[in-house]
């Protein structure tokens, strides 16, 4: 999910307004633009969710100047869900907007892995929390799922740290269709070991190759021509060389 506004406020003067309270955990910035011929100075503050006084709050910006017909965004700082952003300007001129990203994205169904022996504080909805001090047996940990309202355990389910695991079936991965995945079929080793295995050495001889198969080349030694099998008899490719062309031939090829 891209950039997106979270908030617009024009509050009256002297006067604590809440900008936007968070959904979810962002990055903002706040904007504040001043409207009026004057300066006036702003303040810009977040209050994390569950705190009760002002020693608990988070300051961006204190009884900062902002000349008349003109704009100041903030640096871009990391909210909670539930945290509130709160703003004040000496002005009832000033007008405030955030815009903000979704830190990890639930909405695209990507989910966001937690580690840890409790769950995290502040969940989002779809949020996967692995409990690191948890037991789901044969040495796998738990998994749990936020609903929205609980943490949900996915029973069986488990993470082994010390398996391996596969897929099986057919998998199709982005664009790719499950029929570009087939012409993998018979694919036993590493792909590029079996191409190596696959490439032609180009013998270099006087006398012809043995047992040659179909498109086969050879260079001829004593000519230091080139040819290829057809099935059938060695061709040249290409006119013989005279002798200067066999010495560089030669020496291209020793």
């Amino acid at each position: 999910m891209g950039l997106q506004r979270l908030g617009i406020i024009n509050p009256i003067a002297n006067s604590a307004s809440t900008l936007f309270v968070a959904d979810d955990q962002y990055l903002v910035s706040v904007i504040a633009a001043n409207k009026s011929a004057s300066a006036a100075t702003i303040r810009v503050w977040t209050e994390p969710v569950g705190s009760t006084q002002q020693s608990e709050y988070a300051y961006v910006v204190y009884d900062l100047p902002v000349d008349e017909a003109n704009s100041f965004e903030t640096f871009r700082f990391a909210i909670n869900q539930g945290d509130a952003i709160k703003v004040s300007a000496t002005s009832g001129s000033i007008s405030f907007s955030a815009y903000g990203l979704i830190q990890y994205d639930i909405r695209l169904a990507l989910g966001v892995s937690s580690y840890a022996s409790s769950s995290p504080s502040y969940p989002v909805q779809g949020m996967i929390w692995v409990d690191s001090d948890g037991d789901a047996g044969n040495g796998s940990k738990p998994i749990y799922i936020y609903n929205g309202t609980s943490w949900v355990s996915t029973a069986a389910a488990g993470i082994d740290l010390n398996a391996n695991y596969a897929f099986t079936g057919n998998i199709s991965i982005g664009n790719v269709s499950s029929t570009e995945i087939s012409y993998l079929d018979g694919v036993t080793s590493g792909i590029q070991n079996q191409l190596d295995n696959k490439e032609k050495s180009i013998p270099l001889q006087a006398n012809e190759p043995s047992s040659p198969a179909v498109s086969d080349l050879w260079v001829d030694s004593t000519s230091m021509q080139l040819k290829v099998y057809n099935g059938s008899t060695w061709v040249a490719l290409g006119a013989a060389v005279d002798d200067s062309q066999l010495i560089i031939a030669q020496r291209m090829f020793a």
